[in-house]
């Protein structure tokens, strides 16, 4: 089971029902299926970090991408619902989340069925089995996404304190832009968050 996958953008397929990129990780590639909304963030050559759920089965054998521990959670609990596959699931993961909570506590159908794939039945049964049990994975989201503000704010501050040996990187002739994408990693800021700055020069060195 492939549990996080990581390595550098080699192709982007984008489509309404069904994106993916096409990830090298030493010249292997891996095809993952993930919302467009993580997509656009990424052009060829870029590094790339994903926790993944791995859907193996009779003739199935696919990969399904989230940015968070939590965005995989909340992605995992859809499908417990029956009639909810992975590409409806997907497509659901486009939207807040906080505001598909909302629609399940107010057992609001007409929003749940926006989402291709999901008829009044399906809808039905996601109030059913998923309503008062959705807060603990979307919590991060109340209140104006403070969570998600906050921990933006820890990182930006680590990024300034980073700032020289950003500098020291460049002098080395690394580019400017893949240096700024590697510091703003979950991964590399959590590798390197109580390092010294010559650990932390040296892991960057692993990285770019």
């Amino acid at each position: 089971m492939i549990a996080f996958i990581k390595g550098t953008v080699f192709k982007k397929n984008e489509n309404e029902k069904s994106s993916s990129v096409l990830i090298d990780v030493h010249s292997v590639g891996y095809q993952v299926f993930l919302p467009n909304r993580i997509l656009s963030k990424y052009v060829k050559n870029d590094k790339i970090f994903l926790y993944t759920f791995h859907r193996i089965g009779e003739n199935v054998n696919d990969l399904y991408g989230m940015e968070t521990q939590e965005e995989l959670e909340f992605f995992e609990t859809l499908l417990s619902v029956s009639g909810i596959g992975p590409k409806s699931a997907l497509l659901m993961s486009e939207m807040s989340f906080s505001d598909i909570e909302k629609a399940i506590e107010q057992e609001d159908i007409k929003f749940l069925t926006k989402v291709p794939g999901v008829g009044k039945k399906t809808a039905s049964r996601m109030i059913l089995e998923l309503k008062g049990k959705l807060p603990t994975i979307v919590s991060d989201e109340k209140d104006g996404n403070n969570v998600e503000k906050n921990r933006n704010r820890s990182n930006n501050q680590k990024l300034e304190k980073y700032s020289d040996i950003k500098l020291m990187l460049e002098s080395l002739g690394f580019a400017k832009r893949n240096i700024q994408e590697l510091f703003e990693t979950a991964e590399f800021i959590s590798e390197i968050s109580d390092a010294s700055d010559e650990k932390i020069v040296k892991i960057a060195l692993q990285n770019l």
